[in-house]
């Protein structure tokens, strides 16, 4: 896919796997919920945990989101084969310090998750600062894959 693509991909994903590395050499994946925002991709976790831990001993990462995926059978039902969009961000990983662009992350995905409550986003935002860690995934490399059933 192209960049236009893959970034309207990763604009409308639900959820996505995060892939960090630990001291131990293990890697690690785990789903996220996230936004992407002038270009960088944000999601929150708790203030403690193995994704944190992996974070900042290694903020090299990779997320990826896969869309519309869809089986199908072709030559006479005797081949099968799926049609999917995927994205996978290579970047790296900071927690966001700045209270502002915190709440603006936390605001955006209550907005992209439920916006019905947005207007109490902001206020909640506020109150959860203490007790949430916001990361940002700056991407190095961005890749989009796509594959339809008509390119069978």
């Amino acid at each position: 896919m192209d960049a236009t693509q893959t970034r309207l991909l990763l604009e409308r994903g639900e959820f996505g796997i995060l892939a960090t590395l630990g001291k131990d050499g293990k890697p690690y994946g785990v789903p996220l919920s996230y936004v992407l925002l002038d270009g960088a991709i944000y999601a929150h976790c708790a203030v403690e945990g193995r994704k944190l831990d992996n974070i900042r001993h290694c903020p090299d990462v990779t997320f990826s989101i896969v869309d519309g995926v869809k089986p199908f059978t072709y030559k006479n039902g005797m081949e099968f084969s799926t049609t999917y969009e995927s994205a996978c961000v290579e970047g790296r990983t900071a927690e966001v310090l700045d209270e502002a662009e915190k709440i603006k992350a936390l605001v955006a995905l209550v907005e992209k998750y439920m916006p019905d409550d947005a207007a109490l986003a902001g206020e909640s935002a506020r109150r959860s600062l203490r007790h949430t860690v916001v990361l940002k995934i700056t991407p190095t490399q961005v890749r989009g894959k796509t594959r339809r059933h008509e390119e069978v």
